[in-house]
C-alpha cells in the first residue's frame, strides 16, 4: 500500500486552484479509471482498508473492506458515511494532507454501517494527476482495536490494582492472605493495629497462632469443612493479641484459585468487634437481670426452671424449687428509707448466693421475693437441707451505715414432678408453700402441701420466731 500511494504522489509540482465540485469529482474518477482494476485486486486482498476522496470529500473508490464495513457509497461524503458527521472534521487527516501534501497519520474512531464503533489507524495521503495538481485524497484504514482495547484493559488493571493497594493499605478492617499451605504470607496495616503484631512477626506462620482458646475443635472443624466445601467462611472468631488480651473478630474467608483451579491463597478480611459484642452482652445482661441486685430476673428465672425441668425429662433429675420472701422488709424501708432498705436486698441477695451451688439458681422476682432454682436437688429431703441453710443466713444481723439491722425469711419449698410438671405448676406450688410458712409465723420453711396427684404431705417448720 506504502509503494501505490507513492506512484499516486508527486510533490515536486505546485497545487493548482481547486476546480468546481462536479469536475473535481469526474477529474479523480478519470485518473483512476486506468488504475482501479489494480487497486481492486491488490486492495480487495488485503485486511485493511481504503477509500479515496475528491477535494470536497466525496467517495470515489472504495475497497472490499469498506463496502463490507460501511456499504457502498461511491458520490456521498465520506465524514457522513464514515464517521456520521454533517460536517467536516477539523482534524481529519486527508484535510490535513491536501493543506500540506504530506501523509498524515492519526488514530480514530469510526462508525460501521451497523453503528457500532471502532478503532483504527488512519493514513492520509494525495493523489496528483499529471500536472501535479491535487485531485483526491487516499485513506488507509487499519484495525486497533484489539490493540487498544489491551492497552485499556491493561490500564484498567493498572487501575484497579492501584485502588486494591489503597484499600489494602488504609482499610480499617484487617487483611491477612495465606499461601496454599494456611502460611501467612502477608497482612495489612490494620491487622498490625488489631492484633499487636507485623508482618515480620508473623510471616510464614499458621494463622492459629492468634487462638485463644476459647472455641472446641469441633468449631474450627466445621468452618474448614466449609472452606473447603463452598471456598468461604464468615463468622465470629474470638482470638488473642500480642499483649495476650482476648478480642472478637468479625471474619470472612474466600478462596482464590490459580487456572488449573487449585487453591493458590486465601484472604481473610476481619474487623475488631470486641466493644460491640460487649454492648450487646451487657444489653443483654440487663434485659436478664435485676439492676439493684444483679441476680437473674422473673424473665431469666422462668428461662432456667425450664430449662431444668427439660434436663429432668431428659435424664431423670429432681429438680426442686424455692421461694423466699424476707420478713419484717417494710418495717425497715419505713424506718430507714429505701436507700437503707435497697442495701439490705443486695446483701440478703449476697448470702443467698453464698447458700448455694454455681449450677444453681437465685433470682429476684420482685420487691423481697425470691426464689432459687435446685435443678439437681434430687430429693425433697435434700432441698429442705438447702432451704434451712438460706433461712438461717438471712436471720444474722445486717450491718448498714453502723445500723444493725434483723430480718428473717418464709421459704416455701416444692419438688418437681410431685409438686408441679411444668413451670407453672410448680411455680404455684413453691408460692402457696411460701405464704403458708407466712401464714404459720414466719422465719420458718414449708414444704409443698399437695403432690400434682392430690397426695397429702405434711408441711415441716425449720424454726419458729
Amino acid at each position: 500500500s506504502t509503494g501505490i500511494l507513492c506512484l499516486m504522489e508527486n510533490k515536486a509540482k505546485p497545487l493548482s486552484p481547486l476546480l468546481p465540485a462536479d469536475e473535481k469529482f469526474s477529474k479523480a474518477m478519470r485518473l483512476l479509471g486506468g488504475k482501479s482494476g489494480i487497486l481492486d485486486h491488490i486492495m480487495n486482498s488485503l485486511g485493511d482498508g481504503l477509500s479515496i476522496q475528491d477535494r470536497d470529500m466525496r467517495i470515489v473508490y472504495q475497497n472490499k473492506f469498506m463496502t463490507d464495513n460501511f456499504g457502498s457509497h461511491i458520490g456521498e461524503y465520506c465524514y457522513k458515511i464514515y464517521e456520521k458527521r454533517d460536517e467536516i472534521c477539523e482534524g481529519c487527516p486527508i484535510v490535513q494532507a491536501f493543506g500540506t501534501g504530506d501523509t498524515v497519520k492519526a488514530l480514530r474512531v469510526g462508525v460501521t454501517k451497523e453503528g457500532s464503533k471502532f478503532r483504527f489507524e488512519n493514513i492520509a495521503s494525495v493523489l496528483r494527476d499529471e500536472q501535479g495538481e491535487i485531485v483526491a485524497g487516499i485513506e488507509m484504514v487499519h484495525l486497533v482495536e484489539d490493540r487498544e482495547r489491551a492497552i485499556d484493559e491493561l490500564r484498567e488493571s493498572m487501575e484497579h490494582l492501584m485502588q486494591a493497594k489503597a484499600v489494602y493499605e488504609n482499610s480499617s478492617d484487617g487483611i491477612m492472605i495465606v499461601d496454599e499451605n494456611n502460611r501467612i504470607i502477608s497482612v495489612n496495616p490494620a491487622f498490625e493495629t488489631i492484633t499487636g503484631y507485623d508482618l515480620n512477626e508473623v510471616k510464614g506462620a499458621d494463622p492459629k497462632t492468634l487462638a485463644s482458646g476459647r472455641h472446641p475443635k469441633t468449631f474450627f472443624a466445621d468452618m474448614w469443612r466449609a472452606i473447603h466445601e463452598t471456598g468461604a467462611w464468615c463468622g465470629e472468631i474470638w482470638n488473642k493479641r500480642k499483649d495476650g488480651s482476648v478480642y472478637c473478630q468479625h471474619t470472612k474467608i474466600d478462596t482464590v484459585l490459580d487456572e488449573s483451579g487449585k487453591v493458590s491463597n486465601r484472604v481473610c478480611v476481619f474487623s475488631d468487634v470486641t466493644e460491640k459484642k460487649m454492648k450487646e452482652a451487657r444489653i443483654e445482661h440487663l434485659a436478664q437481670h435485676d439492676v439493684l441486685t444483679d441476680l437473674p430476673n422473673r424473665t431469666l428465672f422462668v428461662d432456667r426452671l425450664a430449662q431444668a425441668i427439660t434436663m429432668a425429662q431428659r435424664e431423670g433429675t429432681c429438680p426442686a424449687l424455692l421461694y423466699v420472701d424476707l420478713d419484717n422488709f417494710k418495717p425497715v424501708n419505713d424506718t430507714f428509707g429505701h436507700a437503707i432498705g435497697d442495701d439490705l436486698l443486695v446483701l440478703a441477695a449476697g448470702r443467698m448466693r453464698d447458700c448455694v451451688r454455681n449450677s444453681d439458681t437465685v433470682a429476684r422476682l420482685g420487691g423481697d421475693e425470691f426464689a432459687i432454682i435446685l435443678p439437681m436437688a434430687q430429693s425433697l429431703e435434700n432441698a429442705l437441707q438447702v432451704a434451712e441453710k438460706v433461712r438461717k443466713a438471712l436471720e444474722g444481723p445486717f450491718i448498714i451505715n453502723g445500723n444493725e439491722l434483723k430480718v428473717s425469711s418464709s421459704i416455701g419449698c416444692a419438688i418437681y414432678p410431685e409438686d408441679g410438671e411444668d413451670n407453672t405448676a410448680l411455680m404455684s406450688s413453691a408460692d402457696q408453700a411460701m405464704y403458708q410458712a407466712k401464714y404459720k409465723g414466719r422465719n420458718r420453711i414449708s414444704a409443698a402441701a399437695f403432690t400434682s396427684k392430690g397426695r397429702s404431705r405434711m408441711s415441716s417448720s425449720a424454726a419458729n420466731l
